[in-house]
Formats: C-alpha cells, structure tokens, sequence
C-alpha cells in the first residue's frame, strides 16, 4: 500500500484528507520529525505551508528515496505558496479544504503516487543452481557432486564454496604449507 505523509495538519484537514485517501488505497501516516523523510520512504507527502514547511521540502527534496515524491500543499492563499515553488509543489490546496477540491486533487494524482510507489517495490529473488561451484574440490571434472544454493550474480552478494569444497580446499593449503616448510628446512646429511 502506498503511503503518503501527513505533516503539521489540523484535525479536521487530516480527517477530510485521510478518508479521500483511503478512497484510493493510500495509507497516511502523520510525521512530525524531518529526518523520517530521510529513514522511510513516502509516496506522497500532505503539508501545511506554514513556518516549518521549508524544512520538511527541503529534507523530502535532498533525501535519495522521498525526491519524486507527489507533494499536496495547503495555504491560505496562491501568493503564500510562492516562495515554495523551487521544491516543486504538485498540487496546492486553499484552506479552509473541502471534499469538492481534495477528491478531485488525490483523483487526478493517484497515477503518479502508485508511479512513485511502484518504482521502489523489491522483491528479492533467490534461484537454486545445481552442480556447479566456485572452487571445485574434484579438480579433474571441474565441477563438485554437491547441489548449491547461490544468489543470483544480479543482487551483487558475493558467491562462496560449498563446506565440502571449503574442506577440502582447507586441508589442501594445509599440505602445501607443510611441504613448504618441510622443503625450505636444511637436509641432513644420512651416512
């Protein structure tokens, strides 16, 4: 469900505008710390172009998940909304807001808010790739008798061996530090 941020509301525009948004399967949320803009990700942002309004548009603006997000703002008037039109207000709503200005506003906007919801759904994906592994034990056949579960190379985790190819890799640099050692040690003379 996409979600849209309810910042410095009066009780009766959070009322009118949760039940316009909850129309459109859209959750509000009420938030009241900018930082959030920056630790969660909102679809939609509602604010009240008042006093502290620069700093929620500016966090909302600069935050790397929250920068497309469809912002409604609410005035007093077209002329107080002015000086925020550099952090790019989608629609703006005169106060006192009614039911015959918000629906039609969330209607036309619906698009764009699950757009921007859509962009960010992850589903991590997991694929089961049997017979071969990144340090065969079998070095003839090149490829190792047990059945491996790898991440797809796509997500970017890193591949490891399987225990038994781990093992045997182990032991085998086991051997060769000890023949090593055995080799660089002076050989006595047997008479």
């Amino acid at each position: 469900m996409a979600r849209a941020a309810f910042i410095q509301l009066d009780s009766a525009t959070n009322q009118l505008l949760r039940d316009c948004f909850r129309q459109f399967n859209l959750e509000a949320v009420p938030l009241d710390d900018p930082a959030r803009l920056h630790k969660e990700k909102f679809d939609a942002a509602v604010i009240w172009l008042g006093e502290a309004a620069e700093a929620y548009l500016k966090e909302a603006r600069e935050s790397r998940s929250n920068r497309r997000i469809v912002v409604f703002g609410i005035c007093g008037g077209i002329g107080e909304a002015i000086r925020y039109s550099r952090y790019g207000i989608n629609v703006l709503l005169e106060k006192p807001v009614d039911r015959q200005s918000a629906l039609p506003a969330v209607r036309a906007t619906h698009p764009l808010i699950i757009n921007e919801f859509r962009r960010y759904v992850r589903i991590p994906i997991v694929v089961k790739i049997e017979g071969v592994c990144v340090f065969p034990a079998e070095k003839a056949s090149n490829t190792c008798s047990v059945s491996h579960i790898l991440p797809p190379s796509i997500t970017g985790f890193p591949v490891f061996p399987c225990s038994a190819c781990r093992e045997s890799r182990q032991k085998s640099q086991i051997r060769a530090k000890a023949l090593a050692q055995a080799r660089s040690q002076p050989r006595k003379n047997c008479q």
